[in-house]
């Protein structure tokens, strides 16, 4: 299979629909798509930004907009067709 390396705005609308799934699930689904505050994506993979404290890290979805977090985030996803990163 062909991988981009560009932005995807098809799997940005694939990874906000499976994050309302996983939001809806009545199976108590343990992914919750948490994006945690960091300056670069470089100290987000160098595990420098691990610190969430109630109402900073956001949950990608539907309850995005109630969250008191301001600027930018990263979160792990997986390829596969949940996209749970946990």
């Amino acid at each position: 299979a062909e991988q981009s390396i560009s932005c995807s705005h098809e799997r940005s609308t694939k990874l906000f629909t499976a994050s309302i799934r996983h939001s809806l699930s009545q199976h108590g689904s343990q992914c919750f798509f948490r994006a945690v505050p960091c300056p670069s994506y470089e100290s987000f993979l160098r595990g420098e930004c691990l610190n969430c404290l109630p109402n900073i890290c956001p949950i990608m979805g539907l309850e995005a907009q109630s969250s008191m977090s301001r600027g930018v985030h990263f979160l792990n996803t997986t390829s596969t067709p949940d996209f749970c990163g946990l």
